[in-house]
């Protein structure tokens, strides 16, 4: 009789031993309360939500307005999904992100305060590859620790006014701004990058990518610009600027100031590389990648040619017109024609 109690015993408690040494998911809400968004736990106890299977905004309010005993979550990531059109204020409930990630999607709209949440704790926004033409870019200046913003490849058609003391990166490339004034990054001050690639862009006004202290990679390619003037791009520190893929035929002497590092021009059309604007550069120590350019091998090159410090500085492809690359070209022959 005893062995029969014990037993009995032991299995109505079994269920509570169970529970006991079953691992807990917090800090994370129960699975029930939060699908069909995915909350993982990292080893600092930092939580991590998937929200990549909601079908619309209805269903991303519904998963956040559960039972989440701990709102502040690390990350937010929302991938590929075909069916989220819209974030609206009050869809994420009471929960605070540290990073947002939500990439190739269809997402079109964000409203106003739609993050608000996120004001005091957002350090990363990622919004790249969805079909964003409403953003409230104002805001910005309300995300007190954000430091990296990319919306590139969106329907952004006009460059934002952006306020930010924190922000250091900033990618809105492969969106149809087509123009950008002369102001607009002034009330970015630290930023140490700028996307600006396939833009549309005809023109950089002087003085748009200057005055900014941490400046250091900068991103024009793919545009249709056909002149640097004096006083456009200032970068510091070790630097990298992307200039490939236009129509440039022109840079002018101090176009480009502070560059010690790789400087690419591949595929423009400029007809020589200027003494008077190339020569500091590469004083400077700056590594210039100039292939498919219609460059001209006549003694306006004498100076690189005659030069093995500028030669070795070349990418090895740069090339003349003709398809002769310019550091196979016989030194002998400048000195004697260029003399």
């Amino acid at each position: 009789m005893f062995f029969k109690l014990a037993c009995a015993a032991l299995l109505l408690l079994l269920p509570l031993c169970t529970s006991l040494n079953a691992p807990s998911k917090l800090p994370c809400p129960p699975d029930t309360e939060i699908s069909p968004c995915v909350c993982t736990v990292g080893v600092d106890v930092d939580m991590y939500v998937d929200c990549s299977q909601v079908q619309d905004a209805d269903e991303l309010k519904k998963a956040f307005s559960g039972n989440i005993p701990f709102s502040d979550f690390t990350s937010l990531v929302i991938e590929n999904n075909n069916e989220l059109t819209e974030l609206r204020v009050g869809d994420f409930g009471q929960a605070t992100f540290k990073e947002i990630h939500i990439t190739g999607g269809i997402l079109d709209t964000i409203d106003e305060m739609a993050l608000s949440n996120s004001y005091t704790t957002l350090t990363i926004l990622e919004l790249q590859h969805n079909s964003i033409s409403s953003f409230p870019f104002e805001e910005i200046f309300s995300f007190s620790k954000l430091t990296r913003f990319r919306i590139d490849d969106n329907d952004i058609k006009i460059f934002p006014e952006i306020e930010s003391s924190t922000l250091q990166q900033f990618n809105i490339g492969y969106n149809p701004l087509g123009d950008i004034t002369a102001d607009a990054l002034k009330k970015i001050p630290h930023l140490v990058e700028i996307g600006l690639q396939s833009t549309g862009l005809t023109e950089i006004a002087t003085g748009t990518l200057t005055g900014l202290t941490s400046l250091s990679e900068v991103h024009l390619e793919n545009n249709t610009l056909t002149i640097l003037h004096a006083g456009t791009i200032e970068v510091h520190g070790t630097n990298f600027i992307y200039l490939g893929g236009n129509d440039l035929t022109s840079i002018e002497v101090s176009a480009i100031k502070g560059a010690t590092g790789e400087l690419w021009l591949e595929n423009n059309l400029l007809p020589e590389l200027v003494d008077k604007v190339w020569q500091p550069l590469l004083d400077a120590g700056v590594i210039l990648y100039a292939s498919g350019n219609p460059l001209s091998c006549d003694c306006s090159v004498a100076w690189l040619v005659l030069e093995a410090k500028y030669i070795s500085d070349l990418g090895d492809d740069v090339a003349c017109e003709d398809g002769e690359l310019v550091k196979d070209l016989d030194p002998a022959i400048y000195v004697k024609m260029c003399g």
